[in-house]
C-alpha cells in the first residue's frame, strides 16, 4: 500500500516537472539567436560604413584625377558649380514639399511674393553698393584754412582787451589812503558808516532791479517783434511743401490713406524708411514715394494741379534803431538843503571826509 503511494507520487512530480520543462520553454527566450542577429546587424553596419568610406575615397581619388592640370581657380569654380547645383536640387526638393496640396494659384502667389522680397533685397544690395562707390569717388573734403597768424601788434591788443575786461569784472579794491580814511571814519562815526553802508546795499539792489527790468523789456520787445516772422516763416515753409507735393500728385490728400496701407505692406526693412519719407521727407522724397505706390499698384498718375500763388513774404524785422536804448546810470535830483544826492556815494564819503 505504502508503495503504491510512494510510485504514485513519483508520478506526479515527473508530469509536475515535465509540464515546468515545457512552460519554461514558451516563455524564456532563447539568447542564441537575438546575440546572432545583434552580431549580424553589427557586421551590417560596418560593411555599410567600410563601403561609404572606399565610396568617398574612390570619389576622392577620381576628383583629384580630373582635376590634375587645373588652375586651382577652376577646381574651385567646379567645385562651387557642384554645391550650387547641388543647392538648387535642394531646394527644389524642399519646394516640391512645401507646395504638396497647394493650388496653382497659390503657388503662383508665393512665388511672386518670394521673387519681390528677392527683388527688394537686390535692389537694396545695388543701392548700398551705389551709394558706397559714390561715397568712395567723392573728394575727400578740403581741411578748414588756418587761421592767420597773430602778430605782435594784435596780440598785444589782444592781451590789452582781456586785462582790461577782467580788471572790469573784478571787485573794486581800495588804495591804502582810501582804505586807512574808511577806518578812520568807521572809528569815528560809526552810525553814520552804518546807516552809509545799508544806502550802499540798497543802491546795489535798486541798479541791479532797473539793468534787469531794461534787459527784460528789451527782450519781451524783441520776442513780440519776431514771434510773427517765425510763425509765419514755418507756415509759409509748410505751405511750399505740400504746393510742390500737389503740383506733381493732385489726389495728393485722396492717395495718402492708400499709400499708409501699402508702406505696411512692405518688407520690414523698406517699411521704416518710408514713414520716414512720409512724416519728416523733402517734398521731391515724397513725391519719389507716390510715384512708385502709383506704378506698384497700377494707378494713372494725376494730371499735375495749377501752380500755387506765391506765398506772400514774411513781416521783415524791425529796425533796430527802433529800439530805446537803456540807460545803466540815472542822476539823483541834490537835496533842496545843499550836500550830495542821496544815492551820490563819492559825494557822501567826501563831506563825510570834509566834516572831520
Amino acid at each position: 500500500m505504502a508503495e503504491a503511494a510512494t510510485a504514485a507520487k513519483d508520478d506526479d512530480f515527473d508530469a509536475l516537472f515535465d509540464e515546468a520543462i515545457k512552460n519554461a520553454d514558451t516563455t524564456t527566450p532563447d539568447p542564441v539567436p537575438q546575440q546572432a542577429a545583434d552580431e549580424a546587424g553589427a557586421e551590417d553596419d560596418a560593411a555599410k560604413k567600410a563601403a561609404d568610406e572606399a565610396a568617398a575615397k574612390a570619389a576622392a581619388e577620381e576628383a583629384a584625377k580630373a582635376n590634375e592640370g587645373k588652375a586651382p581657380e577652376e577646381i574651385a569654380a567646379a567645385k562651387k558649380a557642384e554645391e550650387d547645383a547641388a543647392a538648387k536640387a535642394a531646394a527644389e526638393e524642399a519646394a516640391t514639399k512645401a507646395n504638396e496640396g497647394k493650388t496653382p494659384e497659390q503657388i503662383a502667389a508665393d512665388e511672386a511674393a518670394a521673387k519681390k522680397v528677392a527683388d527688394d533685397a537686390a535692389a537694396k544690395a545695388a543701392a548700398d553698393e551705389a551709394a558706397a562707390k559714390a561715397a568712395a569717388a567723392a573728394p575727400a573734403p578740403k581741411p578748414d584754412p588756418a587761421p592767420p597768424a597773430e602778430t605782435a601788434e594784435e596780440k598785444a591788443e589782444r592781451e590789452k582787451r582781456e586785462a582790461e575786461h577782467k580788471a572790469a569784472l573784478a571787485d573794486y579794491e581800495f588804495t591804502p589812503d582810501e582804505q586807512k580814511a574808511l577806518e578812520s571814519f568807521k572809528k569815528d562815526f560809526p552810525t553814520e558808516h552804518v546807516a552809509i553802508e545799508a544806502m550802499l546795499k540798497r543802491m546795489d539792489r535798486v541798479i541791479t532791479q532797473r539793468v534787469y527790468n531794461g534787459v527784460n523789456a528789451v527782450l519781451q520787445r524783441v520776442h513780440q517783434d519776431f514771434t510773427p516772422v517765425v510763425q509765419g516763416y514755418t507756415q509759409d515753409a509748410e505751405a511750399r511743401h505740400f504746393a510742390t507735393i500737389k503740383a506733381a500728385h493732385a489726389d495728393y490728400d485722396a492717395a495718402l490713406p492708400k499709400v499708409n496701407e501699402w508702406v505696411a505692406k512692405q518688407p520690414k526693412y523698406l517699411q521704416a524708411a518710408m514713414k520716414d519719407v512720409l512724416e519728416q521727407g523733402s517734398a521731391q522724397e515724397v513725391i519719389d514715394l507716390f510715384d512708385r505706390f502709383k506704378k506698384d499698384a497700377g494707378v494713372a498718375p494725376a494730371a499735375p494741379a495749377a501752380p500755387a500763388a506765391p506765398a506772400k513774404p514774411a513781416t521783415p524785422p524791425p529796425d533796430d534803431s527802433a529800439l530805446t536804448p537803456v540807460s545803466a546810470k540815472r542822476a539823483a535830483p541834490a537835496p533842496s538843503g545843499g550836500g550830495p544826492a542821496k544815492d551820490d556815494f563819492d559825494g557822501a564819503f567826501d563831506d563825510a571826509t570834509k566834516k572831520k
